[in-house]
């Protein structure tokens, strides 16, 4: 995706909290507040900058662009999770069914939460499909999605309260996949409804891992929001 978008964009990549090279996680403060606070960061104190987030990074990323707007030129979610958004709604009550005692079924068997999570949420075939190695960093990690939790489905920090949303000003793209759980639809929509200049678009087909499955349909949607900016 990124190699798609490499002669207008540089980019520059974090890796969140216990991911990639960054250090583990030590359980303080909260997950997505952490990551949005590395992800403000790392704008530009120069001029504004475009910032991109995908699933929980999508959050993060709008918790940066509430707390820095004047920095941050376009922003592009893609199948953001921000729950709040969809609250009372098919897609919701259904996701909220499938994930109830998420967090009990992780203490009790980690390989058995991270196949039904990576079901709903990963590549086509889930966890099973995953390489040896792929799936030993998976299981290393899984439990960082409830770390998650709180800014994701209960909205600690607010982000869908009020009119805070309405105060976004530049061009927003939510880019969510046509095979995601129905709540991404739902959520995008929710999002949408309260930010001026949000626009949506679906990838058909497309999973919750579109960024890695769909890159070059991705990269469209965050030129054209480029476009805008």
């Amino acid at each position: 995706m990124a190699a798609a978008l490499g002669e207008q964009l540089t980019f520059r990549l974090l890796d969140a909290p216990g991911h990639g090279r960054s250090d583990p996680w030590n359980g303080t403060g909260d997950f997505v507040a952490v990551t949005a606070e590395a992800a403000r960061a790392l704008l530009p104190p120069d001029g504004p900058a475009d910032l991109i987030g995908h699933s929980a990074g999508g959050v993060a990323a709008v918790l940066a662009a509430l707390a820095a707007p004047e920095r941050v030129r376009t922003l592009t979610l893609i199948d953001p999770v921000l729950f709040r958004a969809a609250e009372g709604r098919p897609g919701w009550a259904e996701h909220m069914r499938i994930t109830a005692g998420f967090a009990e079924r992780l203490r009790a068997d980690p390989v058995d939460a991270a196949r039904a999570f990576l079901s709903l949420w990963g590549e086509e075939g889930g966890l099973d499909a995953a390489g040896s190695r792929q799936k030993r960093y998976i299981l290393d990690r899984i439990g960082l999605i409830a770390a998650g939790i709180p800014a994701v489905e209960d909205d600690i920090h607010g982000i869908f309260a009020g009119a805070r949303l309405s105060a976004l000003q530049m061009p927003v793209m939510i880019v969510i996949g046509g095979a995601s759980p129905a709540v991404i639809a739902e959520i995008a929509e929710g999002i949408g409804a309260r930010i001026p200049a949000a626009q949506i678009r679906t990838v058909a087909g497309a999973r919750h891992m579109l960024p890695v499955t769909h890159p070059a349909d991705v990269a469209a949607a965050i030129a054209e929001n480029l476009s805008r900016g």
